[in-house]
């Protein structure tokens, strides 16, 4: 299978490689692009605000996501089922539809007007670095208690129960458990730091000026210059959270446990009299992580505001929130059957590479280690530099011979291929961490049997690998899918007229006031991401059994 690994790292470098070394080509390439070093006030706001940003979502996401995956899933918790459907639920709601609902239910103008930061008058946003850090936080703080709930299942239960022999439950989670899962939680800690380092939504709409929003801004603004003036300055950050990026990675994949370990079932730590007081905290959490937003949303959408004919203070009305959400409904139903159809694609894009990386790693230890470099590159680059680099790479693309025809197919008309590259290396690290320990639990066997029977490459991965990991790839597609409703950092750069994503159609409307028709904008993307999780959530059971079948 070596001519099969060769060729996916040319499509690899092709795909993702030029558009990650793009950026520092242009940036070599203008030397008035290092002009910003000179600006020691600016670098020094810069990173003072990215840091306090990923620090802060880093200190309240953190702990609390490592207590509630404890509490979801290696304890028996009341509900504890009902509460990991809600949390994959709300791991897959939009980072602009999080950003709206907050600001609807916190803001200056909000139903809970708690803001956080000075407000201006007609201000319909709370603004400044403590509502960015709760934004971001509250997005973050989801993906922490599924990713460090999943690394405590994976925890041996040959260690705990030797412990258990010795010291009680509390102390041997304490000194088995969490030590053992400290990858996991090393990553979810990760994931929460680049989220709020790589992402533009909050940093934008509250005026927090970081590197990712530099480029952004900068990129906007003018030609290759700004956009290579605004690399340079998140130059050194990109390389260090690459570098940190690696190193978390590279622990998580070489501390996986056996394949036994993924597919039994955890021994359940006793809560004893701490249950209801527990399911209490858990419930609150959920008040505050699901009720108070979509409230604010739907108390939004259905507020009618007083007019000449009709004084008084605003009023709350269930047919006018319900006309409201059917209007926006159809009013953009284009724009969302756009955004289906590209999420759909990225899915299938990304689902079907990473599981074709996946099997090819499992037998090559360079492959392997070229894989999930690239993916911890991927993933640590910020979007706004991500989607600079995929620019160039285009514009090089045109300009080679017969390029005419890659330039009609990706930018002179309507396409959605731009944003399906895009969100395929923006979302291909999501895949290899789903898709990553289910192939090591497909029996070699079969695919060496298949070898034996004198089968290629092209046809074991098609008659072998693709059946078995039929439901796991369905799941990863669903997930990416939902993922990329969201997603605005690196698309927001080079989306094609013709095809604007739902996203982006939510943040020009945020960047106007948080009206009800906003509201009912998001009301309707979160009905849309609430059946493609549910979807998702569905197929978690089946693919346990699957699993536990191999």
């Amino acid at each position: 299978m070596g001519w099969w690994r060769g060729s996916l790292v040319v499509l690899l470098v092709l795909l993702a490689g030029v558009p990650l070394v793009a950026p520092v080509v242009e940036l070599l390439r203008l030397p008035a692009g290092w002009n910003p070093y000179t600006e020691a006030d600016r670098l020094g706001e810069l990173a003072g605000n990215s840091l306090l940003l990923m620090v802060g979502t880093v200190l309240v996401a953190l702990p609390l996501g490592v207590a509630g995956g404890a509490l979801l899933f290696r304890t028996d918790l009341p509900g504890r089922r009902f509460w990991r459907f809600v949390l994959i639920l709300i791991v897959f709601v939009p980072l602009p539809l999080t950003t709206t609902a907050w600001q609807m239910a916190i803001g200056p103008q909000g139903w809970l007007p708690l803001a956080g930061g000075a407000a201006q008058p007609g201000q319909a946003w709370s603004q400044g670095l403590l509502p960015a850090v709760w934004g971001h936080a509250m997005l973050a703080l989801p993906w922490v208690v599924l990713l460090a709930g999943l690394g405590l299942t994976w925890v041996e239960p040959e260690l705990e129960e030797d412990a258990l022999l010795a010291a009680p439950a509390w102390r041997v989670f304490w000194a088995v458990t969490l030590p053992r899962a400290k990858p996991a939680i090393l990553l979810a800690g990760l994931w929460a730091a680049l989220l709020a380092l790589n992402e533009i939504t909050v940093t934008d709409i509250m005026k927090v000026r970081t590197y990712s929003e530099e480029v952004y801004t900068q990129f906007n603004s003018g030609g290759p210059a700004e956009a290579a003036r605004a690399v340079a300055v998140a130059l050194p950050a990109v390389g260090l959270a690459v570098a940190v990026t690696v190193l978390v990675v590279n622990r998580w994949r070489r501390d996986l446990p056996p394949r036994l370990v993924l597919v039994r079932p955890p021994r359940l730590f006793r809560l004893g009299r701490l249950r209801w007081p527990c399911f209490a905290l858990v419930a609150a959490a959920g008040v505050v992580l699901v009720g108070v937003p979509l409230s604010a949303l739907v108390w939004k959408a259905g507020l009618r505001y007083a007019t000449a004919a009709a004084p008084g203070p605003p009023t709350w009305d269930a047919g006018l929130l319900a006309e409201r959400w059917l209007d926006a409904l159809a009013g953009q139903r284009r724009l969302l059957l756009n955004s289906l159809l590209m999420g759909l694609l990225s899915g299938s894009a990304t689902g079907l590479l990473g599981l074709l990386v996946c099997w090819l790693a499992r037998d090559s230890r360079h492959f392997e280690r070229f894989v999930w470099g690239l993916a911890a590159a991927l993933w640590a680059v910020p979007g706004p530099v991500l989607g600079v680099g995929l620019l160039a790479a285009m514009q090089g693309l045109f300009a080679l011979p017969g390029g005419e025809v890659f330039k009609a197919v990706l930018w002179d008309r309507p396409s959605p291929l731009p944003n399906v590259w895009v969100w395929t290396l923006r979302f291909l690290p999501v895949a290899l961490a789903m898709l990553w320990p289910i192939v090591r639990l497909i029996p070699r066997e079969l695919d060496e049997a298949a070898r034996v029977d004198g089968l290629g490459p092209g046809r074991r991965f098609a008659r072998v690998i693709l059946p078995l990991a039929a439901l796991p790839l369905a799941w990863t597609v669903l997930g990416v899918a939902v993922l990329t409703l969201g997603e605005l950092s690196a698309s927001k750069l080079i989306w094609s007229p013709g095809f604007t994503p739902f996203a982006h159609h939510v943040f020009m409307q945020m960047h106007a006031s948080a009206d009800t028709e906003l509201a009912a904008l998001c009301l309707v993307l979160l009905v849309l991401v609430a059946i493609g999780a549910a979807a998702v959530a569905r197929l978690a059971p089946a693919l346990r059994r699957r699993l536990g079948r191999w």
